[in-house]
């Protein structure tokens, strides 16, 4: 026969019977509520993404967070992961551009440390 239980208050579960099988019945579900319906970077994206956020960071003196920060805030996203796949073109343009003003600038710097080579003249 059943018994009957009296309940009173917030209650969010109830349970009957053995309480150790209550965590083997869990279910994880994942949604991804993207509004645009843009398809996300995939790992090989975003790793070609880390690969030239580190080589820039190598040649600047910009940390690969700084890095980051201008690209999440030049795309307009809250994280990497989010990012739509239609920016990493753009992304990699950007980073590239980057890269080739830190080599400009740095091959100026070289330039401008050589100097001009000095004549001797002979003494009569």
């Amino acid at each position: 026969m059943a018994q009957k239980n009296e309940i009173s208050g917030d209650v969010g579960q109830i349970v009957m019977g053995d309480s150790n099988v209550g965590p083997s019945l869990s279910i994880v579900i994942n949604l991804n509520l993207n509004n645009d319906g843009e398809k996300l970077l995939t790992k090989v994206q975003r790793d070609d993404i880390t690969k030239k956020v580190k080589e820039l960071s190598a040649v600047s003196d910009l940390t690969a967070l700084d890095i980051y920060r201008e690209l999440l805030n030049k795309f307009d996203t809250d994280k990497m992961d989010n990012s739509p796949r239609s920016k990493f073109n753009e992304a990699c343009e950007y980073i590239d551009k980057k890269y080739a003003e830190c080599i400009d600038d740095d091959l100026q710097a070289d330039t401008a440390k050589i100097e001009a080579p000095v004549q001797i003249k002979e003494i009569p």
